[in-house]
């Protein structure tokens, strides 16, 4: 059997040769037992060695006091100063309970950040204002249970698209959605007419929210302290104002803010629905409750209400009975390079919910736009039809309705759910 090189005798006697040649450049002691040999004395370690030196240097820099237990001729301190070094301050008293317990405080993990965003998303859910964000953000509950994400229809920047569709407009430079930003900012608003209305360095913009019955966001709007009532109430939209006999409603509204009714009247036909609510309001609820029983006019500016409840419910009425919860969410002053320095972009939609649209129950493959009512010919009612099976199904080559005529048809948009 042949030995190797690193076993034979003599290479060992050089590399300990050298080892201690080393650690004497080092200032280290020798390996070895100390001068006065004594059998309650050890040998030191490496790792003693080690922090024997840096502790020595730190003395000599007057960053570290000599410790006060340092054993006369040791080269570094003792186990039991290392010790009461390490541990806290309130660690000298003795702890009750199993030692694994002081350990596990002691070397307690860093949170990851999935951690720290349950504990706060937690700690939303014990305060009212943390969980009407939960419930008025993306999930809506339906009859039987089944819960449903309402994502926004409104992709990328809202106030980004609306400041290069201007610019667009008035200097014929056209941006793609994903084009980069322009000298230094989202694009060069220079070369627009000053003829253009722009919004003021002093103006100040109020996030609106829309919800439905179930508390959940249907729209959110940014709307400028100067603009009306009347304004952000033709920014709205709901498919109910479209659909049936909607649009021969729709000049009728009012708002429900901070105990004031105030009532659409800019239309002379207009139906003031504020007269019976009053009412009934004064029958069931405190005199408190309503600070005023005369309604007031919708052409009133949001700087103007005196007092905007955030975080409040307030309502909007139309179409006789139709409710929904209305939310003033922030203010903020406008920023120069993030909001749309344009006032016509206002109010400026920033949410919309995706809502559902039906296919035709003929082909099954296009969308359906209109809707048909008590037909005795459709298996279905009501039935969804796309333009051209309705074309074919209803009318003849001349386009005059097939009899019976025993039906209605009224144009479809979307489902309201």
């Amino acid at each position: 059997m042949v030995s190797h090189a690193w076993r034979q005798p003599e290479e060992l006697g050089a590399w300990r040769g050298r080892a201690a040649a080393a650690l004497a450049r080092l200032g280290a002691p020798p390996r070895g037992p100390p001068p006065d040999s004594s059998r309650s004395r050890r040998w030191h370690t490496v790792v003693e060695t080690i922090e024997a030196m840096i502790s020595a240097r730190l003395q000599a820099d007057g960053l570290e006091p000599p410790p006060a237990d340092r054993h006369p001729g040791d080269g570094g301190p003792s186990a039991e100063a290392r010790g009461q070094a390490k541990r806290p301050a309130d660690a000298a008293q003795p702890r009750e309970g199993p030692p694994e317990a002081e350990e596990a405080e002691e070397v307690a993990p860093v949170k990851n950040v999935f951690q720290v965003r349950r504990e706060r998303a937690a700690k939303a859910r014990r305060t009212e204002s943390g969980r009407l964000v939960l419930a008025s953000g993306r999930r809506s509950w339906t009859n039987n249970g089944v819960v449903h994400l309402l994502r926004s229809a409104v992709a990328g920047d809202p106030h980004r698209r609306w400041t290069r569709k201007v610019v667009a407009r008035h200097t014929g430079v056209f941006f793609h959605d994903d084009a980069p930003e322009v000298f230094g900012r989202v694009e060069d608003t220079s070369a627009v007419p000053a003829s253009v209305p722009r919004v003021g360095a002093e103006e100040a913009i109020v996030t609106v929210a829309v919800c439905n019955a179930s508390g959940c966001k249907e729209q959110e709007f940014d709307v400028l302290a100067s603009q009306t009532l009347c304004e952000l109430r033709d920014a709205f939209y709901f498919v109910s104002d479209w659909m049936f006999d909607g649009p021969t409603r729709l000049g009728s509204s009012c708002f429900f803010i901070d105990g004031l009714f105030y009532v659409d009247r800019r239309n002379p036909n207009h139906v003031d629905y504020s007269v019976e609510i009053i009412e009934w309001l004064k029958e069931t609820r405190d005199s408190n409750f309503l600070r005023s029983q005369t309604a007031l006019s919708m052409d009133v500016r949001l700087c103007d209400l005196g007092h905007i409840p955030f975080g409040e419910v307030c309502v909007y009425i139309h179409q006789g009975n139709i409710e929904h919860n209305i939310y003033f969410t922030g203010t903020r002053l406008v920023h120069p390079r993030d909001d749309c320095p344009f006032s016509e972009a206002y109010p400026l939609l920033t949410f919309m919910r995706r809502y559902v649209k039906r296919r035709c129950f003929a082909c099954l493959q296009h969308l359906a736009i209109w809707v048909v009512l008590d037909s005795t010919r459709c298996p279905y009612n009501p039935s969804f039809w796309c333009a051209q099976c309705f074309r074919r199904f209803f009318q003849d080559a001349e386009g005059q309705f097939i009899p019976p005529v025993d039906y209605r048809v009224f144009p479809y948009l979307h489902d309201e759910s």
